[in-house]
């Protein structure tokens, strides 16, 4: 935790030319600042709370969070990360829903099972409600933030980093594809059981639905974060 603490330290120093190289603006740059501040407190926080089988997890996020606010400049929307990564953390944070019986099982798990559950949950009910919201991103911005998730797993450990590049970027194009096409998709974010199944089953029927939307634009609804707000209000 230290380490980490340190490096986002140093990245504070030369925060200010990269987001203008980024073309951000001094208010945006002040955002930016309070909430890397803000999320590298809260996972901090959870970091010192957490099991030893939980700990690779919320490094994981860490070394996302770092990544991200140091380099602003190679997303095409910052803010947009911005504010997933914000509303993201803060519900895992938060910690309600299932957390409290993952985190009670974590430790009396296999590591790999543990690592698993974590994933799924923050992934299926706390992604997949903050894109719907934030927008669901453009496909290089997306990229970037599965190539940090994938270089800060390996930090942890080469198995991690490959579980990394398979799993968890099928469970994040999993919920990419229920935010560009809500009405294809299930919309309860509940946490429940159902909603948090792998997508593995599902794979072959949602790329003809993917196929059929695409060779028919016409078809295709925009996403509306107003509409997703209401939805879960």
């Amino acid at each position: 935790m230290s380490r980490l603490l340190i490096l986002a330290v140093v990245l504070w120093v030369g925060l200010c030319g990269v987001g203008r190289a980024a073309g951000l603006t001094p208010e945006q740059i002040s955002v930016w600042e309070a909430s890397c501040t803000s999320v590298m407190e809260g996972l901090g926080a959870v970091l010192g709370a957490a099991s030893v089988n939980e700990q690779p997890f919320v490094r994981v996020q860490l070394g996302v969070a770092v990544r991200g606010c140091a380099h602003p400049e190679v997303f095409e929307s910052p803010m947009w990360f911005m504010g997933t990564l914000r509303e993201f953390v803060e519900l895992f944070v938060l910690g309600g829903g299932d957390w409290p019986e993952i985190r009670r099982r974590c430790p009396q798990t296999l590591l790999v099972s543990c690592l698993e559950s974590m994933v799924r949950q923050h992934i299926y009910a706390e992604l997949l409600p903050t894109i719907r919201v934030q927008g669901c991103g453009s496909q290089r911005d997306w990229e970037q933030v599965q190539a940090f998730i994938v270089d800060a797993a390996r930090e942890e450990a080469e198995w991690l980093g490959w579980g990394a590049a398979l799993v968890v970027a099928l469970y994040r194009q999993d919920v990419r594809f229920r935010c560009l096409y809500p009405t294809l998709t299930p919309v309860s974010t509940s946490g429940s059981r159902g909603e948090l199944m792998s997508p593995f089953g599902r794979m072959a029927g949602w790329e003809n639905w993917r196929r059929s939307v695409t060779d028919s634009p016409a078809s295709i609804i925009q996403f509306s974060p107003a509409t997703t707000l209401a939805r879960r209000q």
